[in-house]
């Protein structure tokens, strides 16, 4: 019986070291083209690695290391978000959780820009969402923090059919002004996709950082 292939070892951008993929950060630009931290390791696209290590994070943005694996550029915000998330180490700091807030915006905006957002209970009820072999699939259902008892039991009505469902940690100002419309409780755009798991995974980063915060 034939061995199996061995897989190479992830390469830290930086350092060119090789080390267990737990253990490394991976950055990914998304088919759409945006940058992100892929907390999960599971975020589709074009993928980069690098240590856990403030000095790597330095080199990778002196160099422009990411910039070349990635094939984009990397804004030095995006850097600032790295070097903050690398010191605060297990829990998220402060900074951190903030550029998440910040992220998850420019996100739900880009999804916007690009045509993928229903907005309001009207386009989340839409056939488009659903039924269960709608056009685009299943959708992610979102509510603001603050949304009305009646937004949300449609969106839990929602919540089948192959759709899901989460609570932005944003509420109705907040994400009225994000995506340039008044009045906006509830959301919806297609569950699949690099835009759909990023905004899943920045919600999971705030919720739970937020709460870590709430017990110290």
């Amino acid at each position: 019986m034939a061995e199996p292939p061995r897989r190479r070892p992830r390469t830290c951008a930086a350092c060119r070291e090789p080390a267990v993929g737990a253990v490394l950060l991976r950055v990914v630009r998304s088919p759409e083209g945006a940058v992100f931290l892929d907390e999960r390791g599971k975020l589709p696209g074009r993928g980069a690695y690098l240590c856990p290590k403030k000095e790597c994070v330095e080199k990778a943005r002196k160099s422009g290391a990411l910039s070349r694996v990635l094939k984009t550029k990397v804004p030095d915000c995006f850097y600032d978000q790295l070097a903050a998330r690398v010191e605060a180490g297990g829990l998220p700091s402060p900074s951190t959780l903030l550029g998440a807030e910040r992220e998850l915006r420019s996100v739900l905006s880009l999804a916007r820009r690009a045509g993928l957002v229903r907005i309001g209970s009207d386009g989340v009820q839409s056939k488009g969402v659903r039924r269960k072999n709608a056009k685009n699939g299943p959708m992610l259902i979102l509510t603001a923090s603050d949304s009305s008892e009646s937004v949300r039991g449609i969106a839990e009505k929602m919540d089948a059919g192959g759709n899901e469902r989460a609570c932005l940690p944003l509420s109705v100002v907040e994400l009225s002004a994000t995506l340039g419309a008044e009045g906006v409780q509830v959301i919806a755009l297609p569950l699949r996709g690099g835009l759909s798991e990023r905004i899943r995974t920045l919600v999971s980063i705030l919720s739970e950082g937020r709460a870590a915060f709430e017990q110290t």
